[in-house]
């Protein structure tokens, strides 16, 4: 007679418990990427959101004022070389100046009634509970260095002519312009955040024809 015998019941080994936590480790691991990765855009998004807001509050006011007075309120008109963009020079760099407007104080200090006017004044910062407060004192530019890290510097540019005039998709318009004696300039502001390189700053440009 045949003895019967149970079929074997054979487990993991050591090395195949070591491989499947090894794949379950890569995988958290992309997980935890994925993770910081949304955190920082999220975050980007959100101090972007800061720049446009201190963006559009100045250039509200400027348009909305006399352009015959607008070279007094933003430090005068500047002339910037035909082959340079400047969006493309360095903060706190001239020709762009600082804001040169005086900011409210009925928002300092940080216990003062909001919202305050964002469309004066210089630098900027922002509280825990996102509400955007001026700062006191006196600035020479976006690089100086009594400017707190995070803090957010409003930079002024009145351009003579359009951007880049001498460029090939530019030098028609400038040359319509210049024929019937009217003005081109170019309406820049830039907001970075200290300690952010430039390409983190936000800029918007207008073109103006009087």
């Amino acid at each position: 007679m045949r003895e019967h015998r149970p079929p074997c019941r054979r487990g993991f080994t050591l090395i195949e418990a070591m491989i499947a936590m090894s794949i379950l480790a890569i995988a958290l691991l992309g997980t935890f990427i994925g993770l910081v990765e949304a955190a920082r855009v999220a975050r980007e998004g959100q101090l972007r959101q800061y720049k446009t807001e201190l963006i559009d509050a100045k250039i509200q006011r400027l348009l909305l004022a006399d352009k015959i007075l607008l070279p007094t309120m933003v430090g005068g008109l500047q002339t910037v070389s035909n082959t340079v963009n400047a969006r493309d020079i360095a903060i706190g760099t001239a020709p762009w100046i600082i804001d040169p407007s005086a900011p409210d104080s009925t928002a300092i200090p940080s216990t003062g009634p909001m919202p305050g006017d964002l469309g004066v004044g210089a630098i900027f910062r922002v509280m825990p509970d996102g509400e955007i407060r001026p700062l006191a004192g006196t600035f020479t530019s976006c690089a100086d260095a009594t400017i707190p890290t995070g803090a957010y510097c409003r930079e002024l540019l009145l351009q003579n002519k359009i951007v880049l005039p001498t460029s090939a998709q530019n030098t028609s318009i400038q040359a319509q312009v210049d024929a019937v004696n009217a003005r081109t300039t170019t309406l820049w502001i830039r907001i970075s955040r200290v300690g952010e390189p430039r390409n983190f700053a936000v800029v918007e440009r207008k073109v103006l024809v009087l």
